[in-house]
C-alpha cells in the first residue's frame, strides 16, 4: 500500500516514485482542505443567507465554484499518481 498523506521512507520501484509520490500527498491534502472549505461556504451561502451581508455571500459563492474546481485538480492528481504506481482503482 502506498502511503496517501506522508512521503515514506520507502518508495516502489517506479521512475519518479518521488514525484508521483508528492503528487499523490498533494492531491490528497488538496481534496480534504478543499472539500472542508467547501463545506464551509455552502453552509454560509446556504444556510445563513439572512444573516450574511451581500458582498459576503457573493464571495461564498464565487468560493463554492473556485473550491469545487480546485477539488477536481486535487482528484486528477491522485489518480495520475495512482496510475504511475499501477493501481487501477481510483
Amino acid at each position: 500500500m502506498i502511503a496517501q498523506f506522508t512521503i515514506p521512507r520507502y518508495l516502489p520501484p517506479v521512475a519518479y516514485a518521488l514525484n508521483y509520490q508528492r503528487c499523490l500527498v498533494a492531491g490528497n491534502w488538496t481534496m480534504v482542505l478543499t472539500l472542508a472549505l467547501l463545506s464551509v461556504c455552502i453552509i454560509a451561502t446556504y444556510g445563513y443567507e439572512s444573516e450574511l451581508s451581500i458582498p459576503t455571500l457573493v464571495a461564498a459563492h464565487i468560493a463554492t465554484i473556485f473550491l469545487a474546481g480546485l477539488f477536481k485538480v486535487g482528484y486528477v492528481m491522485r489518480c495520475v499518481a495512482l496510475k504511475a504506481f499501477g493501481s487501477k482503482n481510483f
